[in-house]
């Protein structure tokens, strides 16, 4: 899983700052039907403090325009996280 320098072109790339360090990023892409999560990562001292939470919602705000699906393809370790956030999302 990279950034590419075309991502930057197609994705809205937001980084997560904890006192001067970067603590994470989340990337998410337009398409017709529906904004795509591309990447949400968050270094694993910042896990469990709820900066993964605070990340997502604060690009999807950003972002969101129309409303549409959110999507996510996501690794297994981090299906719990998203599913926690299914609700929150869809009051959007």
């Amino acid at each position: 899983m990279t950034v590419s320098a075309n991502d930057f072109l197609t994705q809205n790339i937001y980084k997560l700052e904890v006192s001067s360090v970067i603590a994470g990023f989340c990337a998410i892409k337009e398409k017709d039907s529906e904004y795509e999560i591309m990447h949400l990562w968050v270094k694993p001292e910042y896990i469990g403090k709820g900066f993964g939470k605070m990340l997502l919602n604060e690009t999807i705000r950003h972002v969101e325009k129309k409303e549409k699906a959110i999507i996510v393809e996501s690794d297994p370790n981090a299906e719990a996280f998203y599913a926690s956030q299914t609700l929150k999302l869809s009051q959007k």
